[in-house]
C-alpha cells in the first residue's frame, strides 16, 4: 500500500538513498532539507509519516517534533514519527520520548533497519485504526522493545518515565474534569494518547484519544465515562509494566 511520507535531512546524500528507497517501496514522498521547512510543508499537506534527522538547521529535530505535538492539540490529527540520529543513547531517547517521537534509526542505517522501521511505525498506525479496542494490546513489551532497537534498559527506563508521567498528567486531567475545563481534558488525554502509543500501550492510548475527541465536542456524558475508563486502563498498564520488571 503506498503512504504519503515526508523525508527532513539536511544531508543531501543520505536524504536521497532514504527518498529512493521508499519510491522504490511504492510511497509517495516528499523531502525538505530544515526544521522549517518540515513544519511549513506539514501544514500544507497531510502525510502518514515523518522521516526526521534530529539534527537539522533552523529548526533541530527536537524542535520539530514538539512543534507538531503542539500543534495536534488544535488539529486532532496524529503523525507517527521515525527519528534519525548519528547517536543513538537512553538520554535521545527519553527526550524524543517525553516530546512524542515514536522510533529511532541510528545513523549509518541499513536498509533493512530503516524500512523495517517504516513498515513498523505504518502497520500500528493501520492496526490502530481497523481493531477494536478488546483486540488492542494492553502493554506490548516485545514490540517496544524492538522500536527500540532492543535496548532494555533504555525501554526500563521509559516505562519508568511513563509510569510518573501518566500519573501526573492524569491527576491534572482529573482536575480539568472536575472544574469542567473540557481544553484542559482534551491536553492532557492528548498527551496521554502520545506517550502510551510510544511505549506500547494501545489500547489506553485508543481511550485517551477518543476522550480528546470527546473533550473537543465537546460530549460531557462520554467525556465522564472516558475519564473512569482511562483511569482504569492506566492502572492495568502500570500494573503490568509492573510485572515485566
Amino acid at each position: 500500500m503506498a503512504n504519503r511520507i515526508l523525508v527532513a535531512e539536511d544531508d543531501f546524500p543520505v536524504r536521497s538513498v532514504i527518498v529512493e528507497l521508499l519510491k522504490t517501496e511504492g510511497h509517495h514522498v516528499r523531502d525538505v532539507d530544515d526544521g522549517d521547512a518540515c513544519l511549513a510543508t506539514l501544514q500544507d499537506e497531510v502525510f502518514d509519516l515523518l522521516v526526521l534527522d534530529l539534527n537539522m538547521p533552523k529548526i533541530d529535530g527536537f524542535g520539530v517534533i514538539r512543534h507538531i505535538r503542539n500543534a495536534e492539540l488544535h488539529t486532532g490529527r496524529h503523525i507517527p514519527i521515525l527519528c534519525i540520529t548519528g547517536v543513538y543513547t537512553g538520554g535521545i531517547a527519553n527526550r524524543c520520548y517525553q516530546l512524542g517521537g515514536d522510533a529511532f534509526v541510528e545513523k549509518p542505517f541499513s536498509r533493512s533497519a530503516l524500512l523495517g522501521k517504516i513498515h513498523e511505525l505504518l502497520e500500528l498506525r493501520g492496526t490502530r485504526e481497523d481493531l477494536a479496542p478488546r483486540d488492542l494490546p494492553l502493554f506490548d513489551y516485545e514490540g517496544t522493545l524492538k522500536k527500540f532497537n532492543g535496548l532494555t534498559q533504555v525501554v526500563a527506563e521509559l516505562c519508568e518515565l511513563f509510569s510518573a508521567e501518566s500519573r501526573e498528567r492524569m491527576e491534572t486531567l482529573l482536575e480539568a474534569g472536575q472544574r469542567g475545563d473540557l481544553k484542559g481534558v482534551s491536553e492532557q488525554a492528548h498527551t496521554l494518547k502520545s506517550i502510551s502509543g510510544t511505549i506500547g500501550a494501545h489500547r489506553m492510548s485508543h481511550y485517551a484519544g477518543r476522550l480528546e475527541e470527546a473533550a473537543e465536542r465537546p460530549d460531557d456524558a462520554l467525556v465522564s465515562s472516558l475519564i473512569s475508563i482511562l483511569r482504569a486502563e492506566i492502572e492495568e498498564v502500570h500494573k503490568k509494566i509492573r510485572e515485566i520488571s
